[in-house]
């Protein structure tokens, strides 16, 4: 095989028509590892082998039995080799020469022209002559001349041999006899040159060896006479067969045996002789009666056989095996003569080419040369969902015809490798009673050849891809009707493709010779980490680039935009990145909103910094306000308290020297003069003490219970005296100023302890629940309510709503309450029902902001409550 190869090889570098046509064929023939079209091309070359191997067999088998041959009658054996050859191996000529002692000359001895059927001897050619031709045989044994006119080892022999005659192709095995060259057996083709096959080599060797035993033994048989020699000459010329044969008597029995029917059964000979074939035949997988039929046919017609039996080796191995059974003489009787091959190798080239066909996932569909179905697969018929009726041609299809594909079928019978374009079939289309299913083909076809080179068979393969092409569609709409804008380019840059919504958006398409890489790197030398990301297989997304088309060439549009682009690769076969995608949205209209937000923030910045002067100046005056209320509440914590100790002092100075001195009246003014100046020390306090509110004061955590049961241990004889219930509900702990926290909870409590019904009992609730910024804390009283018009008033410093004669106070209490609610960053309100009792509300928040900030008023009043929402 590798010789054959190898002669394939030179074949095709001679570059000769007939040796490219030749080369091909051969090739799809033996790289059947490669492709599968090579390897169901390569199974039809095996059975074609086969073939021939049988015919071999067969003009082998005829020869070990040839009287004229086993008796050795040379001149008359040699003339029915010459014809034997030629008639096996289909040559024009077939002859055999002798070399001269002195290999000087080779002389003919019997030449046989198929075309008049006449022997003919006595040419003689010498090796003066045709000294390249003289030195190949006697060096190599062998001449394989596909192209004998043109082969240096034959080429002098052309113009006065070969051409004359018509010959083009030649093959020559040399006959040896006790290892010396001693003649050449020779097949001349006429015609086309002929590639010579492997197995007809081997054919031509045998013969040729057959020649030579059949020499040898005729020296010997000239020497001595006697039926034993003659009989040992037959057995070593069918010894000299690698095949198995077998020598069958009338009964059945084996006879006589070769070395080839010992090596194959692993009998001796003398085991297997005495034998019958049923002997040597595995139990149950045979059809004896009908091989034993056949036998006896062959032995009363002398009509050839041939049949496939299982046979069984003297070590139980089971194996194939292929007779041929012919009929024949064996030393006076007549006898049958067996010639057996193990097929086990041609029986599993045969299941596996079965697999290939049967498993394959891959319909495929095998043709007679008029296109009419011979065989498919499993899978054809899962395509197409029916098998081919018996009077479809693809030839005559209409569907196929219309799509151009008559000239296809031309090249295919002409023996061409074809590759049909993707192209959509229907069943339905051939016969209504198929199913209607659209599917999308794509398929190669080929010729099977048989021993000639002949096409004999056609293969059609198809691949389903029906989604590809769904996916392809989706893929081409998901592009086209695209509104962002895209972009597919090479791997330089230069543009393959683009959607309409580019073209929309940049007024043109990109000139062959322009690369957006290149465009993007003269814009931005920062781009080229971006594209080389990309050509590693990331997705980038882009800087902000502005464009227009008018810089690339004077005749695009004037049309700039701002665009912002995500680049990406293709990912194609074996994971190359060939081809990328860019996918542009116009961000013109909003980089023009930034140029105006920016130009906004540039007169913002300018406002700001004519308010932050002006805030600067409004601050100085403020520090002077707050020097000025400092300055007056060091005179009212003072100054003022200095006059007002000396009034107090004096008008009790006054009571006592004057006690019974002064009427009624004089008593009376003293009187009033000590209250005002005590009322006047209790409201500078106050107001002393709600500027000073917070100064000095530190955030700590401060438990809320715990600062409520103090303040209610301080008023326990005004609770008990009053008779009042306070109901404390769970209170949190704080980050808060725990002084001021104290006394809001104490002035609130007081309140709602003060202004009670005299009749009904007072009852008072402290509560405090957990909302999205902080605290709500509640104080709820069934006292004597609010009117609606005072609920904002009480809150003022000084405000009293009640005559001190009914309700004692400064009127300021719940004005600190106010300040330290807002100090934490807080609210304070009132919902209150005159005659029903009051709730005051006040919120402290997660994170209080402790600066003296100003604080927004109380929402409106909501029918007869005023609600702050927190």
């Amino acid at each position: 095989m590798t010789e054959r190869i190898n002669n394939l090889a030179t074949m095709k570098q001679d570059h000769s028509p007939e040796s490219e046509v030749l080369f091909k064929h051969e090739v799809r023939c033996m790289v059947s590892a490669v492709d599968m079209t090579q390897r169901i091309q390569s199974e039809e070359c095996l059975k074609q082998s086969e073939e021939r191997a049988k015919c071999h067999r067969a003009a082998i088998a005829s020869l070990a039995m040839n009287k004229t041959i086993a008796d050795g009658e040379l001149s008359t054996a040699f003339d029915t080799m010459t014809s034997v050859l030629s008639e096996t191996v289909q040559v024009a000529r077939a002859s055999i020469w002798f070399l001269k002692d002195d290999s000087s000359e080779l002389k003919c001895v019997s030449l046989f022209e198929a075309g008049t059927g006449q022997h003919s001897s006595g040419t003689i050619l010498k090796a003066n002559d045709f000294p390249a031709y003289f030195n190949s045989i006697i060096s190599e044994s062998r001449i394989n001349a596909w192209d004998a006119q043109n082969d240096p080892r034959t080429l002098e022999m052309a113009p006065d041999y070969l051409i004359p005659l018509g010959i083009t192709s030649m093959l020559d095995a040399g006959i040896q006899v006790e290892d010396k060259l001693s003649g050449v057996v020779c097949l001349e083709h006429t015609g086309a040159p002929r590639v010579w096959h492997v197995d007809e080599e081997a054919f031509v060797g045998t013969v040729s060896a057959i020649i030579s035993r059949l020499i040898a033994d005729n020296f010997r048989k000239l020497a001595a006479e006697d039926l034993e020699e003659t009989k040992q000459s037959y057995l070593n010329i069918i010894n000299t067969v690698s095949e198995a044969i077998y020598v069958i008597d009338e009964s059945g029995t084996f006879i006589d045996v070769n070395r080839g029917a010992e090596k194959m059964y692993l009998f001796d000979k003398n085991e297997l002789i005495g034998k019958t074939p049923s002997d040597v035949s595995a139990p149950g997988l045979n059809d004896e009666e009908k091989i034993q039929r056949q036998m006896r046919s062959v032995f009363h017609t002398g009509v050839t056989e041939k049949f496939e039996f299982w046979g069984v080796r003297k070590n139980g191995e089971i194996f194939p095996k292929e007779v041929i059974v012919n009929k024949g003489r064996y030393f006076g009787k007549d006898v049958l003569v067996a010639t057996a091959r193990d097929i086990t190798e041609r029986k599993q080239a045969e299941a596996m080419f079965r697999d290939i066909i049967e498993k394959n996932p891959m319909s495929v569909q095998i043709l007679n040369m008029d296109g009419y179905t011979v065989q498919t697969n499993p899978a054809h018929t899962k395509l197409f969902g029916v098998k081919a009726p018996p009077d479809y041609s693809i030839f005559n299809d209409p569907q196929l015809l219309k799509q151009g594909f008559g000239e296809l079928f031309d090249r295919i019978k002409k023996g061409e490798v074809v590759y049909f374009p993707d192209s959509r079939f229907n069943v339905h289309d051939v016969d209504p009673a198929f199913p209607d299913v659209e599917a999308w083909i794509k398929a190669i076809g080929f010729t099977l050849n048989d021993d000639k080179g002949v096409p004999e068979r056609i293969v059609i393969m198809h691949e389903n891809i029906t989604e590809r092409k769904h996916a392809e569609a989706m893929f081409h709409d998901i592009v086209e009707k695209n509104p962002m804008s895209i972009q597919i380019v090479d791997k330089d840059g230069f543009t393959i493709s683009t959607n309409p919504a580019f073209q929309q958006l940049f007024g043109v398409v990109p000139p062959p010779d322009f690369s957006i890489f290149e465009d993007l790197r003269r814009k931005n030398p920062e781009i080229e980490k971006y594209i080389r990301l990309a050509k590693d297989g990331e997705v980038v997304s882009l800087p902000d680039t502005y464009y227009n088309t008018r810089d690339v060439s004077p005749e695009f549009p004037d049309n700039p935009v701002w665009v912002r682009a995500l680049l990406f690769p293709l990912n194609e076969n074996m994971g190359n990145r060939k081809h990328f995608v860019f996918m542009h949205e116009n961000v013109t209209g909003r980089k023009n909103a930034e140029q105006e937000i920016l130009k906004l923030n540039e007169t913002l910045e300018n406002r700001i910094a004519e308010r932050t002067a002006q805030l600067e100046s409004s601050n100085k005056e403020l520090a002077m306000h707050t020097d000025e209320v400092e300055q007056f509440t060091y005179i009212a914590s003072h100054d003022l308290q200095e006059p007002l100790r000396t009034l107090t002092n004096f008008t009790q100075l006054i009571r006592e020297e004057y006690s019974g001195k002064l009427d009624e009246d004089g008593n009376k003014y003293i009187d009033f003069i000590h209250k005002a100046a005590a009322r006047m020390r209790e409201l500078v306090t106050g107001l002393v003490e709600y500027s000073v509110l917070g100064k000095e004061s530190v955030r700590t955590m401060v438990s809320c219970d715990e600062i409520v049961g103090e303040v209610l241990s301080d008023l326990a004889d005004t609770i008990k005296a009053g008779n009042v219930k306070i109901t404390v509900k769970e209170l949190p702990e704080l980050n808060c100023f725990r002084t001021e926290l104290r006394r809001l909870f104490q002035n609130l409590i007081e309140n709602a302890v003060k202004f009670t019904k005299p009749d009904v009992a007072t009852e008072i609730t402290i509560s405090a629940e957990i909302q999205e910024n902080g605290w709500l804390f509640s104080i709820t009283d069934n006292g004597i309510g609010i009117e609606s018009k005072n609920r904002e008033k009480i809150f003022i410093i000084f405000k009293r709503m009640h005559n001190r004669s009914e309700y004692k106070g400064t009127g300021i209490g719940l004005a600190h309450c106010k300040k330290i609610v807002e100090l934490h960053g807080g609210k304070i309100w009132v919902v209150s029902t005159p005659g029903e009792g009051s709730t005051f509300h006040f919120t402290i928040p997660a994170t209080a902001n402790l600066t003296m900030s100003a604080v927004s008023p109380c929402p409106p009043e909501a029918s007869n409550t005023t609600r702050f929402p927190v």
